[in-house]
Parts: C-alpha cells; sequence; structure tokens
C-alpha cells in the first residue's frame, strides 16, 4: 500500500529528532539509480524543514559485471565510493548522511564514521519506514539485550525442528541497531531493532535445521523442504537436503 509524502515526511522528521538534527547542521543525502524518488524527496523535504543545510550526492552504480542480481547486496566489494575521494571528502564534512543508496561492508564507510559524521541506513519502501518508526524505547530494549550477549559466555540455539547450536561468545562486541543515529560516528539502519555479534573464532558447532516456510534471505524465498547445516569448529561442513540445499 503506498503511503501519502505527508505521512512519509512526518516519519522522517521523528527519525531526524531522534537523530539529534539540529538548525544549521549538513545533511547530505547520498543516492543512487535504485533510490527511491519517494524516499529521497521526503528526507529532503524534512531535514530542510528542520533547519538544515542538504545536500544530495547521486553516484552511478558499479560492479554491473560482478553482481548476482539488481539487488544491492548481491555482490560486496567495491563500492562507488572506492576511489572517490571527492565524495568522501564531502560526506565527512557532512554532521549526517542519509544512505538511500545502500553502503555498506566498505572501508571507505568505515573511514567516514571515524570523522565523526553519523550515517543512517533507509532502504526500504516507504511503507515498510512508515510503518516502523523507531522509539527511544526501541534503544532501551535493544541496549539492555547488548547488555545481555556482553555478560554471557555462550549462546544456545534450539527449534523444535532440531537446530541444535552452540556458540561461545566473548571475543566480539555486542553491536546495537535501533533505527536512529544519536552520537557523533554512529551508523544504524532504519528500520533495525536488534543486537548482533559473532561466536568466537573457530567455536561454534552443533546443527542448524531450517524447516519448510523458513525464509532464505539471500535467495529472498521461503524453503519449500527442510535443509539440514553441520556446523563443526565455526564451518558448515555438510548442507543436506533435496533441491533447495543444492540451491543454497
Amino acid at each position: 500500500m503506498a503511503v501519502s509524502d505527508y505521512q512519509l515526511i512526518e516519519a522522517w522528521q521523528e527519525v531526524l529528532r531522534l537523530s539529534k538534527l539540529e538548525a544549521g547542521q549538513t545533511v547530505t543525502l547520498l543516492t543512487s539509480s535504485t533510490t527511491h524518488p519517494q524516499t529521497m524527496q521526503c528526507a529532503q523535504i524534512a531535514a530542510q524543514s528542520m533547519g538544515a543545510i542538504v545536500n544530495r550526492l547521486d553516484l552511478l552504480p558499479v560492479n554491473a559485471e560482478k553482481a548476482l542480481s539488481r539487488d544491492s547486496l548481491a555482490y560486496l566489494g567495491t563500492t562507488p565510493l572506492t576511489g572517490n575521494e571527492a565524495a568522501i571528502a564531502a560526506l565527512k564534512a557532512s554532521d549526517l548522511v542519509l544512505d538511500l543508496m545502500t553502503l555498506l561492508f566498505s572501508p571507505e564507510q568505515i573511514d567516514i564514521l571515524k570523522s565523526g559524521t553519523k550515517i543512517l541506513l533507509a532502504v526500504e519502501p516507504p511503507e515498510i519506514l512508515v510503518r516502523t518508526v523507531p522509539t527511544e524505547a526501541d534503544r532501551a530494549r535493544v541496549t539492555a539485550a547488548a547488555a545481555l550477549i556482553k555478560a554471557a559466555k555462550e549462546m544456545s540455539i534450539t527449534s523444535p525442528a532440531g537446530t541444535n547450536l552452540r556458540c561461545p561468545l566473548g571475543e566480539f562486541p555486542a553491536i546495537r541497531e535501533y533505527g536512529f543515529v544519536d552520537e557523533p560516528g554512529r551508523w544504524d539502519h532504519w528500520p533495525s531493532g536488534f543486537v548482533l555479534t559473532w561466536p568466537n573464532e573457530l567455536g561454534t558447532n552443533g546443527t542448524i535445521v531450517i524447516d519448510k516456510g523458513d525464509i532464505l534471505l539471500p535467495q529472498k524465498k521461503y524453503s519449500t523442504e527442510q535443509i539440514i547445516l553441520t556446523v563443526e569448529n565455526g564451518y558448515a561442513t555438510k548442507i543436506e537436503g533435496g533441491i533447495e540445499a543444492e540451491l543454497l
């Protein structure tokens, strides 16, 4: 269902308020050929209505010869910022970058964040953004969950389908995502509301069962049959099942 510009502008204004945007600060919209036009237009209006200096940096797509699909996450390697010093300088000079392009997992992103610039990723369809506006309560819940993970030594995952996995913890931090950027140098994703971490290197063992109806995220589909993964010392050493297992 489509949403009105008014609804999306209101949602952007709330997220920018939570992100502590102040009048006179510089906001740069990072866009590309895949940016949703309504998201971009409403973000511009919302930021300008709050007194920000608003810029737009539009970059050409890359990786066409390597990507497996039109999905921007189908190939993660070089980005439109790779070797683009002028663009990197513009983003470092911004107080807040609204990433409407999908800049992920790149040294350039880390470099920009180290300068104190905040980056907020928002690439879901407008109707998703409108119905998942983050709140202070989301931040509190995520922070509490991060404290639990930080104090834990092991995570055990089980399911009625047969998953039984044990992951030792402690080598890596608990990363919080709650949908807005309220600290200098912070990256986040609207909409998100979770904690993530990684198990200790080479320490995970057990079985993961992907059941009928579970989502296979890379393929963006529901599994139609069980897939059984055997995990030994941090590696999936066996993937068993029918055609779904072969595809995975």
